[in-house]
């Protein structure tokens, strides 16, 4: 039944598909992101005593909040895509020991894969198909 009422949807298409994965995926970065910011002194302390600097810590923080935002508006997805894919793959081996947290950052790192291999799509602010 669902099935024959999307094939009829004529907005229902790829690209609509690609601005919902942006915006929902985005938030969820943009929202990782500002809890580091307006806790950064635990979020310095928790990285510190996983091993990484502050430079890193600042790294992590910039790639989630605003790869977020990029993601959410379609400007520079791809790019974006990049530093977050990244920052969640070391979060994926940091977490290893956690199933709960390791599921949640290896999605994460699938899902910015994916928008690295499609791009934003035609509803976003710069195209990157």
């Amino acid at each position: 039944m669902f099935c024959n009422w999307f094939k009829k949807c004529k907005r229902c298409d790829t690209d609509l598909a690609l601005l919902i994965l942006r915006v929902g995926i985005g938030a969820l970065f943009i929202y990782a992101g500002w809890e580091k910011i307006i806790s950064l002194d635990a979020t310095l302390a928790g990285f510190s005593k996983m091993g990484f600097n502050a430079f890193w810590t600042y790294c992590a923080i910039a790639a989630e909040f605003l790869g977020g935002i990029a993601m959410v508006i379609g400007f520079g997805t791809r790019v974006a895509s990049i530093f977050t894919a990244i920052t969640m793959i070391v979060a994926a081996y940091v977490v290893r020991h956690d199933p709960h947290t390791l599921t949640s950052a290896l999605s994460l790192f699938f899902v910015s894969l994916a928008f690295l291999a499609s791009g934003s799509g035609k509803y976003a602010i710069k195209q990157s198909r």
